[in-house]
C-alpha cells in the first residue's frame, strides 16, 4: 500500500537530491532581534556609585586593576633603644661632607642633588642598624630626611630653601644635599625624599627600608589612594609622583615579594643626646652651607 501523496517526495524532489547541479534552495534569514538601547551614564552617575559605595570601597575599586606598591599607609616599625648624641654625628658629617666638598668627590644624582658617602668604622658603629626592624622584619636601609623653606603662603611667596637626606646601611652611609633659590619648605620636605627614595630603589639593591621624616604629609599618606585619584588632592604632585613612581617600579620588580618600604613620623629639632628615633638630619641644614 502506497503512502498518502502529501506525504510522499514529489519526482522533482526527488531529481533535486539526485542533481548536484541543482542549486540548493536559500535559507531563509532569522528575523531581526531589536535590541534595547542602553541609558546614557550620567555626568553624575559617577558621583551617586562613589556616595553608594562609601569612600573606603571605591577606592579599593579604583585600585583593583593597579600593580600594588611594597609602601603600607600603616606599618609597626621597631626602633633601637639606645640614644644618640646628635651634635657629634652632625659634625662628623659636617666635616667629612665639606672634605669632599672642596675635592669634588661626590657624585651628582640625575637631578643634580649632591650625593656623598660618609662612612667611617665610627659612624658604622653608632649608627648601626642592629634593632631597627619594620613589620617584625630586620631593616636593611634606613633613610633619614629634612627640608627647609618658606612656607606654603596664600601670597605664593617662594625663596630660598634647602633639604638632606641621609641613608644608612651596613657598610654605606650616603648624604644626600640639594637647594633651590625659588621654593618652599613643602617642596623641600618632598624632594629630599624623592631624592632618598630614588636612591634606595633604582640605585641600591635595598629590601626592607625604613623612612624617618618629620613630614606628616608623607608618613601618612595613602600612597594607593593618592594614586588612584592621579595625586589631584596635593601640592608638588610632579615630585610626588617621582617618588612614587620610583616606590612602584621596585615593589614590582624581581624580589618584589621580600621587598618593604614602611615611613615614620618623627618630630624634630632635637639638641645632643636624643631618642635614636628622632630626626638625625634636623642638626644639619643649620650646620652645612649649601650653595
Amino acid at each position: 500500500m502506497r503512502p498518502p501523496r502529501k506525504c510522499q517526495w514529489s519526482e522533482q524532489d526527488l531529481v533535486d537530491r539526485c542533481n548536484l547541479r541543482t542549486p540548493e534552495r536559500p535559507v531563509p534569514e532569522p528575523e531581526p532581534v531589536l535590541l534595547p538601547i542602553p541609558e546614557v551614564i550620567r555626568f553624575d552617575q559617577i558621583s551617586k556609585w562613589r556616595n553608594e559605595l562609601g569612600r573606603d570601597d571605591w577606592f579599593d575599586w579604583q585600585r583593583s586593576a593597579i600593580a600594588k606598591l611594597a609602601a603600607p599607609t600603616k606599618s609597626s616599625v621597631t626602633i633601637p633603644p639606645h640614644t644618640l648624641d646628635f651634635v657629634t654625628i652632625a659634625l662628623t658629617i659636617k666635616q667629612e661632607v665639606e672634605r669632599q666638598a672642596v675635592l669634588n668627590d661626590d657624585s651628582p644624582s640625575t637631578t643634580g642633588a649632591r650625593i656623598f658617602e660618609v662612612w667611617s668604622d665610627e659612624l658604622s658603629r653608632t649608627l648601626s642598624l642592629e634593632g631597627l626592624f619594620a613589620n617584625s622584619r630586620e631593616a636593611d636601609t634606613l633613610i633619614v630626611t629634612d627640608g627647609s623653606g618658606t612656607r606654603n603662603l596664600p601670597s605664593g611667596v617662594r625663596s630660598f630653601g634647602g633639604a638632606a637626606a641621609i641613608v644608612i646601611r651596613r657598610y654605606s652611609i650616603k648624604v644626600i644635599l640639594l637647594a633651590s633659590k625659588n621654593t618652599t619648605s613643602g617642596e623641600m620636605e618632598m624632594a629630599a625624599t624623592y631624592e632618598a627614595v630614588e636612591l634606595v630603589t633604582r640605585r641600591i639593591s635595598a629590601t626592607v627600608v625604613v623612612d624617618l621624616s618629620d613630614y606628616e604629609c608623607w608618613t601618612k599618606a595613602d600612597l594607593e589612594c593618592l594614586r588612584a585619584t592621579e595625586f589631584r588632592s596635593i601640592s608638588h604632585d610632579r615630585i610626588w609622583r617621582g617618588a612614587v613612581d620610583s616606590l612602584l617600579c621596585w615593589s614590582n620588580g624581581s624580589r618584589a615579594a621580600r621587598r618593604l618600604f614602611t615611613r615614620r613620623h618623627t618630630s624634630s629639632h632635637m639638641e645632643c643626646l636624643s631618642d635614636w628615633g628622632q630626626n638625625l638630619n634636623e642638626d644639619l641644614p643649620r650646620s652645612l652651607r649649601i650653595s
